[in-house]
Parts: structure tokens; C-alpha cells; sequence
């Protein structure tokens, strides 16, 4: 995981715990997205994260 994806994370978590109101889809996407990145880089894919949503993939 590259350090730019690991600042998105860090500004989309930002934006959810201090500015709530202004959390856009877009922003939990990256979220979620950049954590499950991280998580299973770090676990070095022992851990595998899965979201199951059937509306739509995340944008990455």
C-alpha cells in the first residue's frame, strides 16, 4: 500500500469522526476500500476483508 492511499484512508476516517455531516458516499467508499487494502497487506493476505453489498462495487 502506497503512502497516497494510505493518506486517503487517513482523511476519509478523518472526515467521518470530525465532520460527520459532510461524509459523503464517496468518502465511506474510500474508507472502506483503503481499510481492506491495508488490512490485507498487513496480514500479508491471512485476513481477507469482505463487504457484501449488492448494489453496486467499490470504486476500486
Amino acid at each position: 500500500m502506497e503512502v497516497q492511499q494510505k493518506r486517503k484512508l487517513l482523511e476519509a476516517v478523518e472526515t467521518l469522526v470530525r465532520r460527520p455531516a459532510s461524509t459523503t458516499e464517496t468518502t465511506l467508499a474510500e474508507a472502506l476500500a483503503y481499510f481492506k487494502m491495508l488490512v490485507e497487506e498487513a496480514t500479508q493476505g491471512q485476513i481477507e476483508v469482505i463487504y457484501n453489498d449488492t448494489t453496486q462495487e467499490l470504486p476500486f
